[in-house]
This record gives C-alpha cells, structure tokens and sequence, in this order.
C-alpha cells in the first residue's frame, strides 16, 4: 500500500485491493474479537468505540485492515486502486489514531 497523499489532516490513500484471501477472514475475526475482548473496545454501527486510551494503534490498525479486508472479499471494494478516505475530527488523541489507521491501510 502506498499512500496517495499524507497528511494527519483529511487522507485519502491508494489501497491495492489484491489483498489477503477470503479464508484469512476467518482467523482475522478471531483475532479481532480477542483483541476487543482484551482491550475493551468493540465495533458497532458507528465504528470503534472505546476511551482513546483503549483505541490503541494496535486496534486502529488491526480494526482498519479487518473492514478493509471484509469489504474486499465482499466485492464493495474494486480489484485496484481504490481511494480510502480517513478523516478526523478536533479530539487530541485523533492524529494519533490516523497515523494508525493509515499504517494498518500501508500494510495490507
């Protein structure tokens, strides 16, 4: 993965969406639910919910490649070259997070 732009403001990044296989969803929600178990944080309608001492960049990033790799084996997300958009809002712990975020993206 290779990012288009970067900044910790507004980001959009290029994904290659020739990414992991369906069959690695399994052991990736596996993974993700230990990790909320462990962690506290859980995943709901809104997105990741948790103190941001919680939303560590272990989860941020573990959280951003799961949906990523979810969305591509459902085919919401095209073969190549797709642009993710990752923003933020004024919280401190916010550019933290994005840098996260964006390096769970880089790492699929």
């Amino acid at each position: 993965m290779r990012p288009r732009s970067h900044s910790t403001a507004r980001t959009a990044v290029c994904i290659d969406a020739g990414m992991r296989a369906a069959s690695t969803l399994g052991a990736m929600k596996a993974a993700l639910d230990e990790l909320m178990t462990r962690t506290g944080v859980r995943f709901g309608t809104s997105g990741a919910r948790g103190l941001s001492t919680q939303l560590t960049d272990l989860v941020a990033s573990a959280y951003t490649q799961g949906f990523l790799q979810y969305l591509s084996s459902t085919g919401e997300l095209p073969a190549r070259g797709a642009e993710v958009a990752v923003a933020g809002d004024v919280r401190p712990s916010t550019d933290r997070s994005m840098e996260a975020v964006l390096r769970g993206i880089e790492a699929l």
